[in-house]
């Protein structure tokens, strides 16, 4: 099966308890990335650095490293040149992912080589519930 690598960037203003919540997402669906990818995009706090420590112990999650915030643009774009994996699947450091989103990636990935890119609906909760925002997933050749 094809491999995933799962970016994603964090900043001054990335909440630890997010990221946390959004790597656990990751790591403890029904199938694992082969590699996270973190860009650090301008100096972070204490707490995040000790954070994103701490997942480096347990699994391997490469970071580069912008000494001055450039935008999220900007970060991912250079973060590109250390993935590894034949699927890069982005994600938010402030979302949850649903369990079988790698897997159902790299199946779709795996079952149709003319596929370049894949989007998927977004749920949105709050204090008052979720909700749908876009309930469609669409496969796109490029």
């Amino acid at each position: 099966m094809l491999t995933v690598t799962c970016l994603g960037s964090v900043y001054s203003g990335t909440k630890p308890k997010q990221l946390k919540t959004s790597i656990d997402s990751l790591l403890l669906g029904t199938h694992r990335p082969s590699q996270i990818v973190l860009a650090i995009d301008g100096a972070i706090s204490s707490t995040l650095e000790q954070l994103i420590a701490t997942y480096f112990s347990r699994f391997l999650i490469d970071t580069i490293r912008l000494n001055v915030n450039q935008g999220l643009f900007a970060a991912l774009n250079q973060a590109l040149d250390i993935c590894s994996s034949e699927i890069i699947c982005r994600f938010d450091t402030d979302d949850v992912n649903v369990a079988d989103r790698l897997l159902r990636i790299q199946q779709a990935f795996s079952q149709d080589q003319s596929i370049d890119i894949i989007g998927s609906f977004v749920l949105e909760f709050s204090n008052k519930g979720i909700g749908c925002i876009s309930c469609s997933t669409k496969l796109v050749p490029v």
